[in-house]
């Protein structure tokens, strides 16, 4: 007996024992039993979660705590409750229903276990509805994420570090696709964005890293190479996240934009002020150059002039006279090589007349030769006396730049400059290469050389102004580009052919004029002469003397004056005394366009005529429709004054 109410007492204190730990418990605990399909217990905290009492429980089933929303229907709970049953324990989330009728996610722990020698089911249950509600909450955060970086022009990247140092790519926005072409996938696979970094640039990104591993924010800018070959630029701003626990990076975030336009428009302005540049230092040449051409067109003036007045005073076949027609021989061609100036310097008219090409070219390789050095040798064939409609010294200018073209390319290992000019007829082959051009006869130059030619890329620039091959400080670029815009005046085109390493050749056709020369039989008619008072005016005492000698030379008489203003002023005392007026047009004070618009004011029926060496305020048309007679430049020969003077005093 008395070990019997020992048992019973030993039976409640363990009873007891397992009530207290069975509501103690922080999570959920119900037993189900197996043979009814019911609940046998639950303790205080299932009471709590679900609203029921635990005498309540005992009416209850499993799938009365269901929720019944698919896929946590009965029947779903149904099929864990026989997998726990048939001894595999089973583990899952569950949306659970209350009393009420509330609906709130758990986590289910199911295990078979025997008590008191019966099948039981024991049930651990844990509310999980602020973690659920937090996982949506992320989940939701992430989709706006999604969404908004798709929707950005940039992307966005965010590396791992671990602590060997490894970095892991976690994320990247789908711009990268976009910009780059490559997906996350294949930039991983390619080891990295670094590998998509182009070469020369490497060490940008290394740099970049280097900082970030000292905790400090990044911003570089670097080009890459898309999956299409095309080459972009790219600014990487990247921050890092530095774990102070272990004191090391451990992630990498960032934003990379694509600034390729940006990078193209800074290339373009700085392009254009290069050419700005280029355009102001021509300009300043040119300023020079008519500057220049203005006084050494003055010196010409004394030299030719005192050398014509002297000629008639030697002896025809005597070395003095043919010392000084040379003199004035010379003195011609230092005339049409200040028009060249002037030409390059864009301040000369230009005339279009039939042009001989074969001499000019002839008379340009005679200045070449002995200006090339001795390792360059020239081949000329020269098979064409046509005639084409140009200005000479412009087809100088073409001849001269593409010779010096052709001398550069074999400055450092000498070769061989051709030129050949021949006449070639425009059928139907030609036409097929040369569209561009009109039906008929053609002249056409070719220059070659056999220097280090040049690729297909830099053949199809040649022609633009300001490119050029050659290092800073020997070339401007506009040499070739000069020669294009003459050979288009003329109507004619301009062509190269180049193979790298070996030669380049340049061939120009021009339309042929079917006008000849005349004979050029030697016969000068008698030089014009005259008796008329001529007013002279300029202020070079040196012009003016030659002037007065040359005129008076002529039967003219001829009053001088070194001064505008004085010359003025004598005209207006005796304005019939004067049968001409020549006037230099640039003057101190009163230029000479001014100085016969006064002329012309005073006495409208008197003729006027402008010499000048130089001068950007007139030209021969703004100077006629002034009411100028003539308008002649410096150096003047004594014939063609002559003439000039005649046919200007016979008009009136």
């Amino acid at each position: 007996m008395r070990e019997r109410k020992m048992a019973y007492a030993a039976l409640r204190d363990s009873e007891a024992n397992y009530r207290a730990i069975f509501n103690a418990a922080n999570d959920a605990v119900f037993i189900y039993d197996l043979e009814n399909y019911q609940i046998l217990d639950m303790n205080q905290r299932m009471c709590e979660m679900t609203g029921y009492t635990a005498e309540e429980a005992g009416r209850l089933s499993a799938v009365d705590l269901s929720s019944g929303v698919s896929p946590y229907t009965p029947e779903d709970a149904l099929k864990w409750i026989t997998k726990a049953v048939d001894g595999d324990p089973q583990l899952f989330e569950w949306m659970a229903k209350d009393k009420s009728g509330r609906l709130f996610w758990v986590e289910v722990n199911l295990k078979k276990t025997v008590i008191r020698q019966k099948a039981r089911l024991v049930a651990v249950v844990r509310d999980i509805s602020e973690r659920k509600r937090i996982e949506e909450a992320l989940r939701e955060s992430r989709q706006r994420y999604q969404a908004v970086s798709e929707l950005i022009s940039d992307y966005a990247y965010a590396y791992r570090v671990e602590p060997d140092g490894a970095i892991i790519n976690e994320w990247v926005t789908g711009a990268l696709k976009r910009i780059t072409g490559f997906t996350k996938e294949e930039v991983q696979a390619r080891g990295g964005w670094e590998s998509l970094v182009y070469p020369d640039d490497l060490s940008i990104p290394m740099e970049q890293l280097k900082s970030l591993q000292n905790n400090q924010s990044t911003i570089v800018e670097y080009r890459i190479v898309t999956k299409n070959g095309d080459i972009y630029w790219m600014r990487d701003h990247a921050r890092p996240v530095w774990d102070d626990v272990q004191g090391r990076l451990s992630y990498i975030f960032g934003a990379v934009q694509d600034i390729t336009e940006q990078k193209r428009a800074e290339d373009e302005k700085s392009k254009l002020e290069s050419q700005l540049g280029q355009a102001q230092k021509m300009e300043a040449i040119g300023t020079l150059a008519g500057g220049i051409a203005h006084d050494f067109n003055n010196i010409l003036a004394a030299i030719i002039g005192y050398s014509e007045l002297a000629l008639p005073e030697a002896k025809k076949g005597t070395v003095l006279y043919n010392n000084l027609k040379e003199i004035i021989h010379a003195g011609g061609r230092a005339k049409n090589l200040v028009k060249q100036i002037l030409t390059f310097s864009r301040q000369a008219h230009q005339e279009l007349k039939p042009v001989q090409v074969n001499l000019i070219i002839k008379e340009a390789l005679k200045f070449l030769r002995a200006s090339l050095p001795t390792s360059i040798k020239i081949h000329q064939e020269i098979q064409s006396d046509s005639l084409v409609m140009a200005d000479p010294t412009q087809i100088h200018q073409v001849i001269m730049n593409l010779c010096a073209n052709a001398e550069h390319a074999m400055r450092e290992k000498g070769g061989a400059l051709r030129v050949k000019l021949t006449d070639v007829k425009f059928d139907s082959g030609f036409r097929s290469e040369h569209s561009e051009l009109k039906p008929g006869q053609y002249l056409e130059l070719t220059v070659s050389d056999t220097g280090h030619g040049m690729p297909s890329h830099l053949v199809d620039r040649i022609f633009d102004p300001f490119f050029t091959t050659k290092e800073k400080g020997e070339g401007t670029g506009m040499g070739l580009a000069v020669v294009h815009g003459i050979v288009s005046r003329c109507e004619g085109t301009i062509k190269v052919s180049s193979i790298p390493g070996k030669s380049t050749t340049f061939m120009v056709y021009l339309p042929v004029v079917k006008s000849q020369f005349e004979s050029q039989v030697e016969y000068e008619e008698p030089v014009a002469t005259g008796t008329e008072r001529i007013l002279l005016v300029d202020d070079e005492l040196a012009i003016v003397n030659i002037g007065k000698q040359t005129l008076e030379s002529l039967g003219y008489e001829v009053t001088t004056r070194t001064s505008s203003f004085e010359a003025l002023e004598l005209f207006k005392a005796k304005p019939d005394r004067f049968a001409l007026v020549i006037t230099d047009m640039t003057m101190p004070n009163l230029t000479g366009d001014k100085l016969a618009r006064e002329l012309i004011r005073i006495k409208p029926e008197i003729p006027v005529i402008i010499c000048t060496g130089y001068s950007a305020r007139i030209n021969q048309e703004q100077a006629l429709a002034m009411g100028i007679r003539a308008f002649v430049s410096k150096p003047v020969l004594k014939r063609d004054i002559a003439k000039t003077i005649r046919d200007v005093l016979d008009e009136k």
